[in-house]
């Protein structure tokens, strides 16, 4: 009887593998191409709408138009990212598990390295970061 207990329930194991859980590639824009999520940074002193370039250690990098701004953490309210709410975080420093979450719908997960730091900033005209505050 054991046996057979044993493959009943390994067979309805299977039969749930078989079920799609969450949304698919197909239903969620940021997986049909190379850009970042488009996220609401709020600071204690302004709310601006981009692109999520990367998540670093001390704050978020985004596209704002043509030109690339950084918002410290210590100085963030809240970050909304745009459809996928649940990746969203608010005040101040997440935690490493939420800025790795957020992290993933970056454009750059990889970070910005100098190499690449230097295109974007010739490519947008900046020699450096506009900061947000």
């Amino acid at each position: 009887m054991p046996g057979i207990l044993k493959s009943i329930l390994f067979t309805a194991l299977c039969s749930l593998a078989c079920f799609h859980f969450g949304p698919t590639a197909d239903k969620l824009p940021l997986a049909q191409g190379p850009n970042g999520a488009t996220v609401t940074v709020q600071t204690t002193s302004q709310s601006v709408t981009g692109e999520l370039l990367a998540v670093r250690d001390d704050g978020v990098v985004i596209l704002r138009g043509s030109k690339l701004a950084f918002a410290p953490f210590a100085d963030l309210r809240s970050v909304k990212v745009a459809v996928l709410s649940e990746y969203s975080i608010g005040a101040g420093a997440p935690s490493p598990d939420r800025r790795a979450r957020l992290n993933a719908v970056s454009r750059y997960p990889q970070g910005i390295g100098a190499e690449l730091q230097r295109k974007l900033f010739a490519q947008s005209g900046q020699t450096a970061l506009d900061v947000l505050r």
